[in-house]
């Protein structure tokens, strides 16, 4: 399944000595969908206000065999 989402928070954060961004991003045709990606800081550049991507779930279910 796939689903468009845009950028729509940045959050600073502090895990150890690193310093990241926390991204947000909400679905544009699912309205429930909620997305957040944790990067580095210095990519914040990558990942503007408003732009767009595209989440794809790919599951996989392993169901194990009746003896």
């Amino acid at each position: 399944m796939k689903f468009a989402a845009k950028v729509v928070k940045h959050e600073a954060i502090r895990k150890g000595d690193l310093d990241l961004l926390k991204v947000g991003f909400r679905g544009t045709d699912f309205a429930g969908l909620k997305v957040e990606l944790i990067v580095d800081a210095a990519d914040r550049g990558k990942y503007p206000f408003g732009s767009g991507c595209v989440v794809d779930f790919a599951v996989q279910q392993a169901l194990p065999l009746e003896r």
